[in-house]
């Protein structure tokens, strides 16, 4: 059975870092993802059937969750909320019951190298089809409303007026892109520019203040220099700045660029001039209105335990873009405290391991800091994009941390 576990594992990396959401390998409501989350499930279960075992560690987290989780959801049943609406909330969160066979697969050195090279290799693959489909399509060769019309019923695109566009598997751009810093594989600087490239020209302003915060956290704690520190500090700081207080009127004015350029067309002309690459101002309000609906919603109980899943606000009665807005709202500080939790458990691995495989822990570590980051604006760590890898970085942190060196 131990032979399958190599074999699976490569398989189920690949989907999540290539697949964004899953819905590109649908069928119908089944996925892909769901297939090797079913295979996985059994395999763990075989494993443990034959007397396998995994660190305490994994097990009180996957016993903190499942209480967490359970709680959640019974206060989601006692307030009433719609049955459909509480499976859709628990759905996504449901994939931390990964984290066994995840402690089961990644055992060994060579399984953190292979999800290393899987990484900067599946970012690379996205980082291309991205760059080599904005060309086509801001080149015509293919029609930006055949594109559009191909593409929207996966619903795993959002669309930057008909210029550009944004996939729910981004994310692991930037991952990619602090492996490869640290790593360091061969033409490691001619990946960076590329990853950087497409990053840049998603026009997300979320992925450069998560990065810019991440290399800030790396300045502060990591292994670098005085020297490093004193030029670097500054200038993550200032652009992370730049992105919060500037972010709306530089995407605005490249907007407007673009707009009063020859390359337009009928479709672009219903768009504002200013909201071409995406209408940021919408976007910002929205944030606000949950905030103000989660914030006048909140009484003393639900701050403590959460309103139960199931239950949104008026403007957001699913899921919110802010990951900790939406724990908050749910499952209050419980499921907050829950989060924090793991952190603490990443941050104590890292501490303890950083002198072992230095560019691995570096790696890991602050791509899942990253993590964290970007989803104080958009819902990443509690949904299976995100949350796989903090269970990758989670078992593959504690393995190099009982390492001797």
């Amino acid at each position: 059975m131990k032979k399958v576990g190599p074999i699976l594992l490569p398989i189920v990396l690949l989907e999540l870092f290539l697949g964004g959401g899953g819905r590109f390998t649908a069928l119908g409501p089944v996925s892909l993802r769901m297939i090797l989350f079913g295979l996985a499930m059994i395999y763990t279960v075989l494993r443990f059937i034959k007397g396998e075992k995994i660190e305490s560690v994994h097990w009180t987290a996957l016993v903190l969750f499942i209480l967490s989780t359970g709680i959640s959801t019974a206060i989601g049943f006692i307030n009433n909320a719609d049955h459909t609406l509480i499976y859709t909330d628990v759905k996504p969160l449901s994939y931390f019951v990964m984290l066994p066979f995840f402690a089961l697969t990644i055992t060994d050195k060579k399984s953190l190298d292979q999800i290393s090279k899987l990484l900067v290799a599946s970012a690379l693959i996205l980082a291309v089809l991205y760059l080599t489909l904005l060309a086509l399509v801001n080149t015509s060769i293919i029609p930006f409303k055949f594109f559009y019309q191909f593409t929207l019923p996966s619903e795993e695109l959002f669309y930057r007026g008909e210029l550009a566009f944004f996939y729910k598997g981004f994310i692991f751009l930037c991952i990619g892109l602090i492996f490869t810093y640290f790593n360091k594989p061969p033409y490691w600087k001619f990946i960076a520019i590329i990853l950087f490239s497409a990053i840049l020209l998603t026009f997300t302003r979320g992925f450069i203040l998560a990065l810019a915060l991440a290399a800030f956290s790396y300045l502060i704690i990591g292994n670098t220099s005085s020297k490093v520190k004193l030029i670097g500090v500054p200038v993550v700081i200032l652009i992370a700045l730049m992105v919060i207080f500037k972010g709306n009127d530089i995407y605005a004015s490249i907007s407007k660029q673009v707009h009063a350029s020859e390359i337009k067309t009928d479709f672009t002309r219903e768009i504002k001039p200013e909201n071409l690459l995406g209408n940021r101002d919408f976007s910002n309000n929205e944030r606000k209105k949950q905030f103000d609906q989660v914030l006048s919603s909140t009484t003393f109980l639900s701050a403590l335990i959460g309103h139960g899943f199931g239950i949104g606000v008026p403007v957001r009665p699913v899921h919110m873009e802010i990951s900790y807005l939406e724990i908050f709202h749910k499952q209050g500080v419980l499921g907050l405290i829950f989060w924090a939790f793991i952190f603490f458990l990443l941050t104590r691995s890292y501490f303890k391991a950083r002198t072992n495989y230095p560019h691995l822990c570096n790696a890991f570590y602050f791509s899942s800091l990253f993590i964290f980051y970007q989803s104080l604006t958009n819902q990443y760590f509690n949904n299976p994009i995100g949350m796989s890898f903090i269970l990758i970085s989670l078992v593959s942190l504690h393995l190099i941390s009982e390492k001797d060196g």
